[in-house]
């Protein structure tokens, strides 16, 4: 697993991911904007109690497991945050890289899938290892030629260390076959998996793959707490974990950017390219934007982005 800071350029970031299947980006947020999110967030965070995620049914038996017992969810991070949606979420580098894993052509595209502040609290169990694809089984049972279908951006709010909840990855995973489902009451885990985890630093992320095996790790600290910042993001023919364009105010999304609404579904396609219709989640060939009456935004062309 390479760490590579944010200036190394997207070209150097991408093929390390493609190579191991993850990556560290040291520096991928400055502390100004870490500090400006970890403001907006902090009172919910505060009211916010262990094992639940802000509003969703109580879950039990592995999902439980799963999103942890001792660890706080925090969602809804576009209502909550104006930092997340205008700055997080328009973050260049990131986007430049979602173009390599996503786009090969024009009809392309990919919209984000969910978010959400991860606060693993001191005596928090290790996170059952799992990869982020199983959400899609079709993906799994297709075998190592899919393309992708998910990645994460975890980016460390507070330092991730060995001993107090840093993600557990294991490197080169992503191309192996996904033989072994979480979610499948006859796997009883791998014993010969060797892991590492993901030391960073406030403002460093991890970029990484669906395929890759991973799981958040345990803190057997007395007193502090792990937080990160999970931004996922989908091939856009598939389907969000998330119902964004039904629970956010138009009043919220029409500040934002064409693409920062697209990522949310208020927008037909991004990339957007030029002379052709929107071909998913349109109104008669047109960008569903405007069927819903947001205002007028002119997006950049696809074919005006440098691609490799």
């Amino acid at each position: 697993m390479q760490y590579l800071p944010a200036s190394a350029g997207v070209d150097a970031i991408f093929e390390a991911y493609r190579r191991d299947g993850i990556v560290v980006i040291e520096g991928f947020l400055n502390a100004d904007k870490v500090q400006r999110f970890t403001e907006e967030v902090q009172p919910a965070l505060e009211k916010l109690t262990v094992g639940g995620s802000g509003g969703i049914p109580e879950e039990a038996g592995m999902m439980l497991e799963l999103s942890g017992e001792k660890t706080k969810r925090l969602g809804e991070l576009v209502t909550r945050s104006s930092v997340f949606r205008h700055e997080l979420l328009e973050n260049e580098l990131m986007h430049q890289l979602l173009e390599k894993v996503f786009v090969e052509g024009p009809t392309d595209g990919y919209w984000m899938n969910a978010t959400e502040v991860i606060e693993i609290t001191p005596g928090s169990k290790a996170q059952p290892i799992h990869r982020d694809q199983e959400l899609y089984p079709v993906w799994d049972h297709a075998g190592t030629l899919m393309p992708e279908a998910i990645c994460n951006f975890l980016s460390a709010l507070t330092p991730f260390s060995g001993i107090n909840g840093a993600t557990q990855v294991a490197p080169g995973t992503h191309l192996e076959a996904p033989n072994d489902h979480l979610l499948d009451p006859d796997f009883k885990g791998r014993s010969d998996l060797q892991t590492v985890p993901a030391t960073m630093s406030p403002g460093d992320c991890i970029f990484f793959s669906g395929k890759i095996l991973h799981g958040g790790g345990a803190n057997q600290t007395t007193h502090e707490s792990r937080r990160g910042l999970a931004i996922s993001f989908i091939r856009r023919i598939l389907t969000p974990e998330e119902a964004h364009s039904l629970t956010i105010p138009h009043e919220i999304v029409n500040t934002m950017t064409y693409r920062g609404q697209a990522m949310l579904g208020f927008r037909s396609q991004w990339p957007v390219t030029k002379g052709l219709p929107s071909f998913y989640w349109a109104h008669q060939g047109s960008d569903i934007g405007k069927y819903i009456g947001l205002a007028e935004k002119e997006p950049v062309p696809w074919n005006h982005h440098v691609a490799s």
